[in-house]
């Protein structure tokens, strides 16, 4: 499981496209549709919903690399 580190500060995530919701910060939502990732306010777990498109994935590797994820 994927999770954002807990020294980082979520509003971090806008910078990458994410948008804050309720409970989440989502990654493409759509109204379509859900096509994206989202992250928990409380427990920072990565999750995710149906299909991703590339986009999407290109997104978490961009948050791997500039080290603000870390595997639970």
């Amino acid at each position: 499981m994927l999770k954002i580190r807990d020294d980082v500060n979520l509003k971090e995530l806008e910078r990458y496209g994410f948008k804050k919701s309720r409970f989440f910060y989502e990654l493409n939502y759509a109204e379509e549709g859900f096509d994206g990732f989202t992250v928990d306010i409380d427990n920072r777990k990565i999750g995710n919903y149906s299909c991703c498109s590339n986009n999407s994935i290109d997104i978490i590797y961009d948050l791997i690399k500039a080290d603000l994820v870390v595997k639970e």
